[in-house]
């Protein structure tokens, strides 16, 4: 997993002021300050500044980091969301990524984000100095340590990496186990009694389109590492936004970039944030089911109650 130096250039790397500026646009020692964090943290630097829309632009900044033998990397060759924050949110869901530094000398939306408030650096008063680069040196060594609790007993403090792989192990495993109620991977009675359901014709299309769409998040986005969360939400969104089912008690909101995951079906529930996972945020995964439809063979009796709370918390290094 990589560190990333997320890097707007204006008010950064030249301030006003400042004489001598390489190629009009950087000054020598804010430059230097840079390149020596991108070497002592072994950090890959993309360019968030609205200079990257500009064609020559880009061609300036590849000319000058090749000179240090830097690859460049941009956030995008256009806007893909009206706030910055936002489409750096978007760049962190889609790649695989341990720390990352924001250095702005605007506050575009970064502050009022939980994820991002800690990585960003106001560069405002005298651009990148020894004392921005102090700064983004402590952030990117910084290590997230998660404690991770089931059913309230505590099971250790990992990274976040170890903490979400051990999370996600623990309910996957709850949720297909043969033991259990479930059925068609949907976590509630609704779709332990889907087949006679399909057979019967007792739940409308439309419900029974929901329940297979939960299923097929439940598959794609928390148990798959391999797809990319903001993505499949981007394509199908309408399908899951809460006033779309209005009529039903399960819907997923998307809040402050939390993806959430609400069902109920008379005294069962599921509660999870755990889509979209970033370092920075608390997640947590919790379900009740009754036993509803007992299969021959099943250990699980009518009327018993499955239940899982798992809670990762941010702690202090």
């Amino acid at each position: 997993m990589n560190k990333i130096i997320f890097l707007d250039i204006d008010g950064v790397l030249n301030t006003q002021g400042d004489k001598n500026l390489i190629e009009n646009t950087f000054e020598e020692n804010k430059l230097n300050n840079l390149i020596n964090l991108i070497s002592n943290t072994n950090s890959k630097l993309v360019i968030i500044s609205d200079r990257r829309l500009i064609t020559e632009e880009r061609k300036m900044i590849d000319s000058v980091f090749d000179k240090y033998e830097i690859i460049v990397n941009y956030l995008s060759l256009k806007r893909t969301h009206k706030k910055r924050s936002d489409e750096i949110l978007f760049y962190l869901s889609n790649n695989k990524i341990s720390n990352y530094v924001i250095l702005d000398d605007n506050d575009l939306g970064y502050t009022d984000n939980n994820i991002l408030k800690s990585h960003f650096i106001n560069t405002y008063n005298n651009g990148f100095t020894k004392d921005e680069y102090n700064k983004a040196l402590s952030i990117l060594n910084t290590k997230s340590n998660y404690e991770l609790k089931i059913n309230n007993k505590l099971i250790g403090v990992f990274s976040f990496a170890k903490a979400k792989e051990k999370a996600l192990e623990v309910i996957h495993n709850h949720i297909t186990n043969e033991d259990q109620a479930y059925q068609y991977e949907l976590p509630f009675s609704a779709g332990a009694s889907m087949n006679y359901m399909y057979d019967e014709r007792i739940a409308s299309d439309e419900e029974i389109i929901i329940f297979e769409r939960i299923s097929m998040l439940l598959q794609d986005l928390l148990f798959n590492p391999d797809n990319k969360p903001i993505n499949y939400i981007n394509k199908n969104y309408e399908c899951h936004n809460k006033n779309d089912v209005v009529n039903y008690d399960f819907y997923i909101t998307n809040k402050s970039n939390e993806i959430i995951l609400e069902l109920n079906s008379d005294k069962d529930y599921l509660y999870t944030n755990m889509f979209n996972m970033i370092d920075g945020l608390d997640y947590y995964f919790s379900s009740r089911q009754e036993v509803v439809v007992k299969d021959n063979g099943s250990k699980r009796e009518l009327g018993e109650v499955v239940e899982l709370d798992v809670v990762l918390t941010k702690v202090d290094k």
